[in-house]
């Protein structure tokens, strides 16, 4: 699903109030952690849509700092936060992890199934400055049971979404752990990062804005590069 026809969305100035509350919001659902260190972009959510995909590409080291990882990542999530589905490359240092279970330098794709419940399932190792095709989608006819596949490989959980609720795509790099940024530069490259809704069809994500949001106390990590017509920005160290 990287490669795919859709049509661009072309970027408009969004009110002050309406970003205000867009950033408050960013990224509720991305993640089964708290407080840590995101850099990004979201869609407009909607209840039809039914899958997302981008090519990911780690074009530098990650360079995590002991105790966290860093990782890029393609996520579909309810915007309430009760369910999400996201795949992803993943660099660790020292203890750092994925739910415990995923380590540094593989593929992973990681299921919220409740907010307090979430499972992360490690898949084979990736390589740098390689696209690596990433896609979530839930089937027909109710479009609830999302599933993620990184480069072919899949697991067989699927994020129990309820029937039409609000849901959107992120395309994004963050840390886990303690928090701390990554100790030297890192160039993440999303590419072709597409949505599919039941009224639009696939069309390239194109009109958000970057967004970085970071727990008490921790660092701004990431800053993110002009996203183009179809779907492709980078996420690098600020």
């Amino acid at each position: 699903m990287y490669s795919s026809s859709g049509a661009g969305n072309g970027r408009s100035r969004i009110p002050s109030v309406l970003l205000l509350v867009l950033v408050l919001t960013f990224f509720s659902a991305a993640s089964a952690y708290a407080n840590h260190s995101k850099g990004g972009r979201q869609s407009s959510a909607s209840k039809d849509l039914y899958a997302a995909s981008a090519g990911l590409n780690a074009k530098t080291s990650f360079h995590p700092a002991s105790g966290t990882c860093v990782f890029q990542a393609l996520t579909i999530s309810e915007t309430d936060g009760n369910a999400q589905a996201e795949v992803g490359l993943a660099r660790c240092a020292g203890s750092g992890s994925i739910d415990g279970t995923c380590d540094g330098g593989y593929k992973y794709i990681e299921i919220e199934f409740s907010p307090t419940n979430y499972q992360c399932y490690q898949k084979g190792a990736f390589v740098q400055d390689h696209v690596y095709n990433a896609s979530i989608s839930a089937p027909a006819p109710n479009y609830t049971q999302f599933k993620g596949i990184i480069d072919g490989e899949s697991v067989n959980a699927a994020a129990p979404f309820i029937y039409q609720s609000p849901r959107d795509t992120n395309a994004m790099g963050e840390v886990n752990g303690n928090g701390a940024c990554p100790t030297a530069n890192l160039t993440m490259r999303f590419g072709n990062w597409t949505k599919w809704t039941l009224s639009g069809g696939g069309v390239y994500v194109t009109g958000s804005p970057f967004q970085e949001t970071q727990g008490s106390g921790e660092s701004v990590c990431f800053q993110g590069g002009s996203i183009t017509s179809t779907g492709d920005f980078s996420v690098t160290l600020y």
